[in-house]
């Protein structure tokens, strides 16, 4: 009986344990200081479109970007990411650095209920200040006259950060139950080689960087942002359908969730104290 009630405990835990830690998270993370973090980075790109198209208009100047979309794209992906190493990246960390990790070790499926929670709740925080950040953005473009589809350029990039969302989180976890000591580090590190060094490889190598897949997802939704030597671009990058950025992405998102599941029931961290 006692066995019959201890499995039906732990079922119950299941999957209501990830959605009670994401629940707190997002409550705890209403605090005056963690809102102010979201504000700032929220207000960054729509703050920086203002200065770069109004601004000089208003002083009887003229400015002449060829695409601004790019420039959107680059700053609120900044934000999106700062956002996501932040929250998703110091999982383990901020445990063992409130003390609380002994706790969560100890409850039933408490590490994994710890890892998917507090993953969703980085995720949903980070869709919201990326949220912001683009349509205040795109708004202020298209006032400046420097956009002229700003529905169809917002719902492809908001398309696009949710699935770098998700991916983005994921593999920043992974990292953050690895390199738990020095989670941000580690995360900046791959990001500056895998972001930046392999997604511009014309080799398969590319193939393992999330920025590559979420590129060319955007080139195929958003046509006007289509290289103007695209053949050029073709026959150094090759040409993929939509399904396989997709899968490859999903591929990278579940392996890394994966990794992380695994090392986060299987190693025991220990805190200054405890060491």
């Amino acid at each position: 009986m006692e066995k019959a009630d201890g499995i039906a405990s732990r079922r119950a835990i299941w999957p209501n344990g990830p959605l009670a830690t994401c629940a707190f998270e997002i409550t705890r993370s209403l605090s005056v200081q963690r809102i102010a973090v979201a504000i700032v980075l929220a207000a960054f790109p729509p703050v920086m479109m203002f200065l770069i198209f109004v601004v000089p208009r208003l002083a009887g100047g003229s400015v002449n970007i060829a695409v601004p979309e790019f420039l959107i794209i680059a700053m609120v992906s900044i934000v999106c990411f700062l956002s996501l190493l932040l929250w998703s990246s110091t999982i383990v960390d901020a445990e063992l650095e409130g003390k609380t990790w002994v706790y969560t070790a100890s409850r039933p499926r408490g590490r994994i209920s710890n890892l998917l929670g507090k993953l969703l709740a980085a995720m949903i925080q980070s869709m919201a200040v990326t949220t912001v950040a683009l349509t205040g953005s795109v708004v202020i473009a298209r006032l400046a006259g420097a956009v002229y589809n700003p529905l169809h350029l917002l719902g492809t990039l908001l398309a696009m950060f949710a699935i770098a969302i998700v991916v983005y989180g994921c593999v920043l976890s992974f990292l953050g139950t690895f390199f738990f000591k020095r989670a941000m580090v580690a995360c900046v590190a791959w990001a500056l080689v895998s972001e930046l060094f392999l997604a511009g490889i014309p080799a398969v190598v590319r193939f393992l960087s999330v920025r590559y897949h979420l590129q060319e997802l955007v080139f195929r939704w958003y046509r006007w942002l289509f290289p103007a030597n695209l053949d050029d671009y073709r026959a150094l990058y090759g040409d993929y359908g939509i399904w396989t950025h997709l899968g490859v992405l999903a591929l990278i998102g579940s392996a890394a969730l994966a990794a992380a599941l695994w090392r986060i029931t299987s190693h025991e961290y220990l805190s200054a104290d405890d060491s």
